[in-house]
Order: structure tokens, then sequence, then C-alpha cells
């Protein structure tokens, strides 16, 4: 007979839980019970559906002589444990008053219906002195084991005859006490796996939302960079001299390249390209640093070796994070063609001839900027005839990889521009970026990738229409463009 009793209140401590793990998935359990922040009209559900559990546990119970063997105190514990006081009280009073008028056992009907009452009263109670914080499975089980062992008290101090209620429960306390505490220990591991997915759903939010505050302030620190690089050529010497363009892909949201080219004086045009050691929000920082020191100091220092030398004292005097940045700068003579340069560590420039020959720029020696200070640096001189074009880079193009981790590399560089002479300096800037991106094919972009192209025209040539030669293919959208004809 025992085994056939602990069977049958398994089984229906089996369907009270189910039903109850069914509950925990509502929307309502995760908005309000969970977040102790019950509705009236809540209480009242809760209040209803622990109630019909306690029913339940009584109408199905297990027949010992005059009693039966239950699960009903089990509904009015939990409902106590998650909803508070009045949830507990109100799906007791539904449990215990269907025992004590409906049930047909009355030997059992008065300290079963008390011990119903007190189960649930007690049960939010304890909701009550924790502040709704959960109880977890020990505290339920040995709260839900001697709730059962005051039930079984009360039989024996109420019911009569005495020697029929000790026999009750001798045979009755055992299963009872394992099949309630079995179920509600059940349920708090549903309600602790529970508040586990909450807490990793919260955290994971509060990962997005910080991603996304992140992404927000990257994507504007990318506008500020890029609003940083020349956009327009102001002040435009009276001659058709020159067609310029330019484009910058960084490889993260903001980078560390940098491109400048600003008017010295009516004749005189400064062109630099620039790589910070460093990629994303501190190599912006530098590139900036370095842009905005390069423009200040040429304002009172036209020579280029000499104007390297003091950006490279001062940032050499401002850099604690230890980044360097190359940098090729030259000064072109509008009227001559005449191209002034130095060097601090950079990429050579290729230079694209108008008979469509290519050559690299011989460079002058030179330790890139920020590492020490008194550098020197040294002056080279080359000469642009029109139609000649001045093609400088950074190692973002000729160290592009591939999935096989091959490198795009100068060969490449020099094949993609030799016999485009023909073509506006956009239309030969883009096609060596398509050229690249045709190489990498889907491996991502390693380095920021810059490109900027003079093409000398002299003051007596006509100038040369954008868009001319091959068409120009999609842009990039990442890329901060430049197109200049004077």
């Amino acid at each position: 007979m025992l085994g056939t009793m602990f069977i049958v209140l398994i089984s229906n401590m089996a369907v009270v839980v189910v039903i109850s793990y069914l509950l925990t998935r509502t929307p309502v359990y995760v908005q309000e019970i969970l977040r102790n922040r019950l509705s009236a009209k809540t209480q009242l559900y809760l209040i209803f559906i622990f109630g019909f559990f306690s029913v339940f546990g009584t109408e199905n119970g297990f027949k010992v002589g005059a009693s039966v063997a239950n699960v009903r105190d089990l509904g009015p514990a939990i409902a106590g444990l998650i909803g508070g006081p009045w949830v507990g009280l109100g799906a007791a009073v539904i449990g215990a008053l269907h025992r004590y008028f409906l049930f047909n056992a009355p030997f059992t009907a008065l300290p079963c219906s008390i011990a119903t009452l007190l189960t649930g009263i007690t049960a939010g109670l304890v909701f009550r002195a924790r502040r709704g914080r959960f109880i977890g499975i020990p505290g339920a089980a040995i709260f839900m084991a001697l709730a059962e062992l005051v039930h079984m008290s009360l039989v024996l101090l109420l019911a009569r005859p005495y020697a029929d209620a000790l026999a009750l429960v001798r045979d009755i306390t055992l299963p009872m006490v394992l099949a309630n505490v079995s179920g509600i220990a059940v349920f708090m591991l549903i309600i602790q796996s529970l508040l586990r997915e909450q807490a990793v759903q919260e955290e994971r939010d509060n990962i997005l939302k910080a991603q996304e505050r992140v992404a927000g302030e990257l994507q504007a620190a990318h506008d500020i960079q890029m609003s940083m690089l020349p956009t327009n050529f102001q002040s435009q010497p009276p001659a058709t001299t020159y067609n310029l363009f330019a484009m910058l892909t960084p490889a993260k949201e903001v980078g560390g390249d940098l491109y400048q080219f600003f008017p010295l004086d009516a004749d005189h045009l400064l062109l630099m390209v620039g790589d910070v050691s460093d990629k994303g929000v501190p190599a912006a920082l530098f590139m900036s640093m370095t842009q905005t020191l390069i423009k200040g100091f040429s304002a009172i220092e036209q020579q280029p070796d000499r104007l390297l030398q003091r950006v490279n004292d001062v940032i050499v005097e401002e850099n604690e994070k230890l980044m360097f940045v190359t940098v090729f700068c030259g000064i072109l003579s509008l009227r001559t063609g005449e191209l002034r340069y130095s060097n601090a560590g950079h990429n050579p420039p290729l230079i694209l001839r108008r008979d469509g020959a290519t050559e690299w720029l011989p460079m002058p020696p030179g330790l890139v900027l920020g590492v020490l200070s008194g550098t020197p640096y040294a002056t080279m001189t080359a000469r642009l005839h029109p139609g000649d074009t001045l093609l400088a880079y950074t190692d973002g193009v000729t160290e592009a990889k591939n999935r096989e981790s091959a490198l795009f590399g100068d060969a490449r560089l020099q094949a993609c521009v030799t016999g485009r002479q023909g073509d506006d300096v956009r239309a030969l800037l883009e096609g060596v970026r398509n050229a690249v991106a045709d190489f990498v094919q889907t491996a991502p972009q390693s380095d920021d990738i810059t490109l900027l192209g003079l093409q000398y025209q002299g003051q007596s040539q006509p100038r040369v229409s954008a868009g001319a030669g091959e068409p120009a293919c999609q842009t990039d959208p990442r890329a901060s463009e430049i197109g200049i004809q004077p």
C-alpha cells in the first residue's frame, strides 16, 4: 500500500508542477511575479489557480481508511512563497473550504483544513519577511517538510479517536512529506532557472545597450575624424594646374591614417600622407595631433625636412603611449612642377608619367615621427611634367591580405597604375582601390587604406575633366573621398 500511495501522490505532484511550470512561461509571470510587481488582477488569478491545485490534490489523493493522503498543501505553499500573504491565504481558503465542506472524509476534516490555511498564510509571511526574495530550493524544501509535520501534528491533536489518528499519521506521514517536498523543490528549481535566465537576459541587454552606445560614439568619432580631412580647396590659384583626389577607408570605425593638402601661398601646395602605428581611437587622436601640428608649423616652416623635424620634436614630448607615425610630406610648385619632399619612414609614392610609364619616387632616409627628439630629416627634389600623376598611399594598400595571407604588394600596385595615363585621377585611385578589393575578396580589412593622387597639368595645359577614362566603380560607403579640380 505504501508504494502505491507514494506513486499516486508523486503523480498528483507532477501534474501540479507541470501546470505551474506552464504558468512560469507566461509574460505575466516574468513581468510581474519575478519582479514582485503583482497587480490585484494577477493576485486574483494566482489565488484561483493555486486554489484549484489544492482542490486537485484533495480530490485525487489516495484513500486511507476514513481520510486521504494528498498534496493539497503544495498549491497554497507555492502561492504564498511566490505571491505573498494574500495570495497564499486566498489559495489556502479555497483548498480548506473544499476539504472541510465538500470532501467526504470528516475524520480529519478540521485538522487538515487548519493545516492548509496555516501553510498558505505562513508561506506568504515568509515571502513578506524575505521582501520577495527567492527562498531557494533548500529553504522551500525545509518549509514544506515543516508544514507537513505540523499537518500531522494537528491530526494527532484534533482527530478522534486518537488510536485511529495515530495509525493514519504513521501510514501517510512519509509519503506526504516526500511528495510535497519533492513538488516544491522541483518548482523552486524551475524558479531558480528562470531567475538565472532573467539575469543572463538582463546582462545581455545591458551589453547590447553598451555596444549600441559605443557604436554610436564611434560613429560620431568617425564623422568627426572624416570632417577633419580636407573636403575642398578654398584658396584656388588663378591658373588650372592640377587635378587632385583622395580617399581614406578605415579598417575600424576610426583609424590612424591621414592625408592633408593645402596651399602655402599662390604658387605652392603642401601634400602629406601618414600612417599611425596603432588602430582605432588612440590612433585617431594621434592622427589628429599630427595633422594639426603639420598644418600649424607649415605657416612658419616651408622646408619639408625642417617641418617634419619640428613636428617630431613636439610629438616626442607628448608621446606617453610610445606611438609613432610615418609621413610623406611634399611641397609642389604649381608654376614649375618642382616637388620638394621629405620622408619619415613612409612608403615611396609612385609617379605615373604622361607616357604611361611608372617609377618609384626615390626617398631620403628618415625615422618615423614620435620616437627620438632631434632626429634629422632630408629633402629631395623631383619634377612633375604636365600630364604626370603622383600617387601617395599608406601600407594598407600594399600590405592588404587575402584569405591565403598573401600581400597585394608593390608589384601589383605598380601594375594596376601603369598605362593608365589617360585616366582622371579619381578613376585612377578608384581603380587601385577596386584592384585591392578584388585581391582580398572576402578577407577582412586589416589596416586603414589611404590614397592620394595629384595629376599635374601645368599652367598651359587644358583641364582634365572628371570621369575620363574607365568609369568609376561603386564607392565604399566607409571611405571619405575628396575630388578637387582647381
